[in-house]
């Protein structure tokens, strides 16, 4: 489909998700309300309805992404923000940890990436090889190489960084149970991986937050690349998880409603909490 079309289809397919009850719904709901309580209840459900038409979108987006010629797709990128920022840690010949949330449309930065410097982004593996084969062509198509994120892909991240590259990392995924680091996340603590924490540490590399603004209208993307809090370097994991968590909440709040909602971000919580679901 046409990108302008995918985007008018997103807005009017998230606006029927406000219509049906549905778990996207709820999720978002619940979040918005938990993230956002300073809000009122007009305000909360304009951010809940934008923010499904923005998650429709980022999916219908994505096959445009992955089949559309990079030319194409590069020429509807309107600015960078922090280009500077990422020009100076590329240079630094100490590898380069890209800690991308779930914020606008993050499939294109993994298109981008490669035309600066050597990318290597780690990825979850779905169960169906069939899907798995898809995702992999999509995103490796403009020379990603995607490292799986199990122990031995935590390896091959560490020879990366040593050899100078980027490593991309969706850092707001939350870990499975006894994994982990909890800390604040718009006041609320939440299990928060702690491998980028850890990679900081061993490395030394910088660390960047990036995300991709889609612009209203079907008018292209901006880029926005910014330092994460220094504190990401502390020994200490609670100190160095809350400075991450910080620097993602900084940058979720000048674009939220393109934040993805509907995920149980705070689904596991402290011993003797109850569930916020």
């Amino acid at each position: 489909m046409p990108l302008r079309f995918s985007l008018f289809a997103g807005t009017a397919l998230g606006n029927l998700l406000c219509l049906i009850p549905n778990r996207s719904l709820r999720l978002t709901r619940r979040n918005i309300e938990l993230c956002f309580p300073e809000l009122d209840s007009v305000e909360q459900a304009s951010m809940v309805r934008e923010s499904l038409q923005s998650m429709v979108q980022t999916f219908l987006e994505t096959g445009w992404f992955w089949y559309q010629k990079p030319q194409r797709i590069f020429a509807l990128i309107r600015k960078i923000h922090g280009q500077d920022i990422f020009q100076e840690a590329c240079e630094a010949g100490r590898g380069v940890l890209l800690a991308a949330p779930h914020l606008g449309s993050w499939e294109l930065m993994g298109q981008y990436l490669p035309s600066r410097i050597e990318t290597n982004i780690m990825y979850k593996r779905p169960d169906d090889p069939g899907v798995e084969q898809v995702i992999v062509q999509g995103r490796q198509r403009t020379g990603v190489k995607l490292i799986p994120a199990d122990s031995k892909g935590v390896r091959e991240v560490f020879q990366a960084i040593k050899k100078g590259h980027l490593i991309g990392i969706l850092p707001d995924q939350q870990p499975k149970k006894g994994q982990g680091q909890f800390a604040p996340f718009f006041g609320i603590e939440a299990l928060t991986m702690v491998l980028v924490s850890k990679l900081v540490q061993k490395t030394n590399c910088p660390v960047l937050i990036a995300w991709v603004e889609r612009l209203p209208d079907g008018a292209g993307y901006d880029f926005h690349f910014s330092k994460a809090e220094t504190q990401i370097s502390d020994p200490d994991l609670r100190v160095s998880v809350s400075a991450l968590n910080r620097s993602i909440e900084k940058n979720v709040r000048r674009c939220p409603t393109q934040y993805q909602w509907s995920y149980k971000r705070f689904g596991i919580r402290p011993e003797d909490e109850p569930s916020l679901y």
